[in-house]
């Protein structure tokens, strides 16, 4: 028996459970104490995603086990555990609204002050490019990418010749890339997962745009957008901006993944 509600699904999926983890908790809530076999064969999952599901939840305080492992079962901790993931959650929204007004602050701060040496101004063809190959010294080896509808094409007279370029140095020098795309977005040539690329995409929902375009790498983040139907953009080098907005990307990337 399966415990179906979409709505309890939801809630679980909102506190952070997956929807393989929300099926196996749904079920030994309704169904009590039971051992592997019978929940994956059950709830025709396949073995490795079921005992991974168990794993997770019983790291959440969700599910315990019961005897030894050779005959081990598995039963639900009462509802009033997802208290807890209630909690948590509360929390971490708050301190993410925290960090995004402070972002908001800094941020204002940096791009009306002119004579700062942090920032750098992106704009026409030679701009973006510095801003690109800025990226390739890239020492952490990873890049998070959130992006708009918009395109630096625009500064390039042969853009595709300059991305397949790019992107062969980029993955020679081991730099991984994790890119936010717009919905519809995903398939396009340079928008997509590519393990050859060192490339991974995840779609924003089709009620997320965002206003602008941001890169975060080391400790630098990098914003885009445009005024007047050109693309313009500043680059900061401080730790502190670019570990908030490390934190607002991992936790939208968490968030839709």
């Amino acid at each position: 028996m399966q415990l179906k509600d979409t709505n309890l699904h939801y809630l679980l999926k909102q506190l952070g459970l997956t929807l393989n983890e929300a099926d196996v908790y749904l079920y030994l809530l309704s169904r009590g104490t039971t051992f592997g076999a019978e929940i994956y064969s059950d709830l025709k999952m396949d073995k490795s995603s079921c005992y991974r599901a168990l794993k997770n939840l019983s790291e959440k305080d969700l599910v315990y086990k019961v005897g030894e492992e050779r005959n081990q079962q598995f039963s639900a901790n009462p509802a009033d555990h997802l208290e807890a993931l209630v909690r948590a959650e509360e929390q971490r929204l708050k301190d993410t609204k925290s960090a995004l007004n402070q972002f908001q602050t800094l941020f204002s701060t940096y791009v009306s002050d002119k004579k700062n040496k942090k920032v750098t101004v992106i704009s026409n063809e030679a701009g973006h490019r510095q801003y690109m190959e800025s990226r390739l010294r890239c020492k952490s080896k990873l890049i998070r990418d959130l992006s708009g509808r918009q395109t630096a094409s625009i500064y390039y007279p042969d853009y595709d010749a300059y991305m397949t370029d790019y992107i062969s140095r980029r993955v020679s020098s081991g730099i991984f890339l994790r890119q936010l795309n717009p919905c519809g977005d995903t398939d396009g040539k340079w928008e997509r997962t590519s393990k050859e690329m060192l490339k991974e995409v995840i779609e924003l929902p089709k009620d997320f745009e965002a206003p602008a375009s941001f890169s975060v790498w080391d400790d630098t983040v990098s914003f885009s957008s445009k005024e007047n139907g050109e693309q313009i953009g500043v680059t900061i080098h401080d730790p502190l901006i670019a570990t908030l907005a490390t934190s607002m990307f991992d936790f939208i990337w968490n968030t839709v993944k």
